[in-house]
Parts: C-alpha cells; structure tokens; sequence
C-alpha cells in the first residue's frame, strides 16, 4: 500500500527554538511507528510550505499524482483560511515600495486587529475552499483519506487575532462535509492547546508534533489493519 502525506508547513521540518529535529515531526515519526509495527506501507512525502489548496490544485496537476497512492493523509487549511489585513495583490504592490512597505508594516502593526475585524480577507474564500477540495478529492478516485482537522486555536493565538477561531471553525466544517468520516475530527482532542504550538501560535511545538502523530498512527494502524482483515 503506498501512502501519501499532503502538508503545508505544519508537515515539513523547520528550525524552531525547541531544537526540534527532522526525526521528531509528526509526518517522520508517524512513518516510523509503521516501521516499528511492521505495517505493510510505502511511504512519500508531499509537504510544502505556504501551501493552500489553490496551489495543491496546481501541484497535484503538476506531479503529485505521479505518487498514485492508495491512501493520502491530508493535512491543509490554515493558509487558506487566515485572517489578514491586506490581500496578496496588496502585498505585492506596497513590497515593491521600499518606504511605502515600511510604513504599512507600522500601519498593519499598530491597527491589526481592527484590519482583520474590519477587511475579513481570507487568501481563499470558504465556497472556493470548498470546491477545491472537492476537486481534489476528484484527482484520486481510488485513493482512501485521511484528513487532519486545522488545528484549533490556543488562547494567545485568538489574543493575536480576533477572527481565527471562527474561520478555523468554518473551514474545518467543510472538511468535514467533503470528506465525511475520513475527517478525523479527535486529532487534537483532549490536548493542551497553550502547548500545541510555537510562539507563532502556527507551527507545531514538539508536544504539538506528538500529539498530531499519535492521533495520526493511530488512525493509520487502523485503517491498515481493516484493510488486512
């Protein structure tokens, strides 16, 4: 059986100021508890960082097809959904601007949470959300899924961002409704949430990492055993 992992960032080893190696992410050690099981399974790694589902559509397209995987465990949404005060094409315009940039990025700082309240931008609208999904899941007819929910938001993060919690909520009900029971809606349940994360409030902490991979493996071990019986 060969399995897919499909990540952005929260899948894909980074330097972060826990010390946290390759080996202790969550895709690596899920790989590794198989091994120690002896399951049956192949795996290939897909993770990339930025990654919302508009680029997956393209990478998907591009190459990731190519894995033809019997089981792809997906874990994507946050950058789709993020609350932000500018929109890209904003972005690009005021980065080409070298005084104007460094004025909006005072500007953004200082009245942040009133941007975000006030513009309600999200990279990827929830219907396109939705539909690029759909899409996806139409790319692999045959494929079985895995989903991990967005990671729900900490306290510090929802401090940081008055919108996060809503629109994680909301993008992760249409993980939910594309995907059905292989949306694994108890990945992070029972879990420290002040702990989940780095001080980023983004990107998984080693306790973060433990808890996606144990929610994870356990999910896989079942599913491989169903298979074999």
């Amino acid at each position: 059986m060969n399995a897919l992992f499909l990540t952005d960032s929260l899948g894909y080893p980074r330097v972060d100021n826990q010390g946290t190696s390759a080996s202790e992410v969550w895709t690596y050690t899920v790989r590794d508890q198989a091994q120690k099981k002896s399951c049956k399974v192949s795996f290939f790694f897909d993770m990339k960082p930025f990654r919302d589902t508009r680029s997956l559509l393209v990478d998907v397209e591009k190459h990731c097809l190519s894995y033809s995987p019997d089981l792809i465990i997906l874990q994507v949404g946050i950058v789709d959904c993020y609350p932000r005060a500018l929109t890209k094409i904003e972005l690009q315009v005021v980065s080409r601007l070298p005084i104007i940039n460094q004025l909006s990025k005072a500007f953004v700082k200082k009245y942040y949470k009133k941007l975000v309240r006030k513009r309600n931008i999200a990279y990827v609208p929830l219907a396109e959300y939705k539909q690029n999904l759909i899409k996806l899941k139409e790319f692999f007819p045959k494929a079985n899924w895995l989903v991990i929910p967005i990671a729900p938001a900490s306290q510090s993060y929802m401090d940081a961002n008055p919108l996060i919690s809503s629109r994680i909520e909301a993008y992760n009900a249409i993980q939910e409704v594309v995907f059905s029971d292989a949306y694994k809606n108890d990945i992070y349940k029972n879990c420290d949430l002040e702990k989940v994360f780095l001080e980023d409030n983004h990107h998984l902490s080693k306790y973060g990492h433990k808890i996606v991979s144990s929610g994870v493996f356990r999910h896989l071990h079942n599913y491989v055993l169903n298979k074999d019986n």
